[in-house]
């Protein structure tokens, strides 16, 4: 899913996000009052688009005191599943994960058509790392790619310059009409074909701003170079 990244923990009556950097942050009122309705405690990640959360693992259910950090994934996905399909609420959704190889090629034949930003491929064994890239946990698949970036200057028509952590200057992109004009030193999200080392991203979207990604992991290593 193309969102932010937010685990949600349920505890009694207190309900805490928690975002990609392991701090608490509010969580939308429509949100906590849907998670409020579920009788069991957990903890649950996934990914926050506008008011809707998907989740796609799960940390603890019942006594959250003793996580599920290093059971297969396989089996805290099963436990998430029971714990959605049991306790349906609004604005709360369940991933879909698919295990068969012809399942995953459909699904991703699938994704393509909608313009999905791309898929992950998660190991059933794999232990829980909130927030890391693991390459032995997880691999991403990207049918775009996309980037964090800093702005640096506010152009004319409603356009920023966008800079890396190095100050490396990567090209302007146009922020659209109904999203508001970020700050300088914001970090954002960029949709972008290709780019030249030293060059320019080609093709930006501008996709939002990044509260959960910080300046200095706005690096060159995340940009994929065309070859000249």
């Amino acid at each position: 899913m193309d969102g932010v990244r937010l685990a949600i923990r349920k505890f009694g009556s207190v309900i805490t996000a928690i975002n990609r950097k392991g701090f608490e942050i509010p969580l939308l009122k429509s949100l906590h009052d849907a998670i409020a309705d579920i009788p069991k405690d957990f903890i649950i990640d996934g990914e926050l688009i506008g008011e809707s959360y998907y989740a796609f693992d799960c940390l603890g259910l019942g006594s959250i005191d003793q996580p599920m950090l290093f059971t297969r994934f396989s089996e805290r996905y099963a436990k998430l599943k029971s714990l959605l399909e049991s306790h349906p609420t609004e604005n709360t959704y369940l991933v879909d994960v698919y295990e068969r190889s012809e399942e995953k090629r459909n699904f991703l034949d699938a994704l393509k058509l909608a313009n999905a930003e791309g898929a992950v491929f998660r190991a059933n064994h794999g232990d829980y790392m909130h927030g890391a890239r693991d390459s032995n946990v997880a691999l991403k698949l990207k049918f775009v790619e996309s980037a964090s970036v800093i702005v640096a200057a506010h152009n004319q028509k409603n356009c920023v310059s966008m800079q890396l952590e190095d100050d490396t200057f990567v090209g302007n992109v146009t922020i659209p009409a109904n999203h508001s004009l970020p700050a300088l030193g914001a970090v954002v999200e960029v949709q972008y074909l290709y780019a030249y080392p030293k060059g320019s991203l080609i093709q930006p979207v501008y996709k939002g701003l990044r509260a959960d990604v910080e300046a200095r992991e706005c690096t060159s290593d995340q940009i994929k170079f065309k070859r000249i």
